[in-house]
């Protein structure tokens, strides 16, 4: 699966979503499962990457603490707002990153990982067409694929299947190698019960990508729509 910097969830293609660094302004490292006073001193971004770390590590209650010893140390910092909504939109708490989201955005209104991420909240509502505008306000924003793919996710959820694999198609046209998007159109192509368009777009990913590891998924797609 192509893309390490940012991937999402479309079309029971399972990806992950963004977590945000920063540089660090020291070697702090806390020991795992505590947070003690001798962190008193560390500043807002050694708390962020400590956080960081301990995501990484799995312990999710410490990177939640540390996210929130950051936040406390510096409330306008942007990355540490969008990181925890992101671990507890993680775990199910929608109401708490919703909270975690909007106000990142207070911080930075036009943030495109933080207007996805609020987008992810609402879809898990079922508010497909809620999600469906964040996603389109973000299109000119600097991770212009992930808002598309998003957008076509959407459309896929509110049944506009032809609108949903046009999309996808712009996607592969600006990235020809991105096999999620190729599959996606495979996908919402057989929903509109159009095979012509699973063939086609079988048939360039095949010509993109002719090793791809999801031939056999779509060979078995193919023969079901016929």
């Amino acid at each position: 699966m192509k893309r390490g910097f940012a991937k999402w969830a479309y079309a029971g293609v399972v990806c992950c979503s963004l977590v945000i660094p920063m540089e660090r302004a020291s070697s702090h490292v806390p020991a795992k499962g505590s947070v003690s006073e001798d962190l008193s001193a560390a500043s807002a971004i050694d708390y962020f990457n400590d956080a960081i770390a301990a995501a990484d590590s799995g312990d999710m209650k410490l990177a939640e603490a540390l996210y929130l010893r950051a936040i406390d140390l510096d409330s306008k910092l942007y990355q540490a707002h969008a990181n925890l909504a992101r671990l507890r939109f993680g775990d199910g708490r929608l109401k708490m990153a919703e909270q975690g989201y909007r106000s990142a955005l207070r911080i930075r209104p036009d943030d495109a990982i933080g207007i996805l991420g609020l987008a992810r909240v609402e879809a898990r509502k079922k508010r497909f067409g809620a999600a469906l505008k964040l996603a389109e306000s973000c299109l000119g924003s600097d991770i212009k694929i992930e808002c598309m793919m998003a957008r076509a996710h959407y459309l896929d959820k509110l049944g506009r299947y032809l609108e949903s694999y046009q999309q996808y198609v712009k996607v592969t046209q600006l990235d020809r190698l991105y096999s999620d998007a190729y599959r996606s159109q495979c996908v919402v192509g057989a929903r509109a019960e159009r095979i012509d368009l699973v063939e086609e777009s079988y048939a360039k990913w095949l010509e993109a990508m002719p090793s791809d590891p999801g031939r056999k998924f779509m060979d078995d797609l193919i023969g079901r729509s016929r």
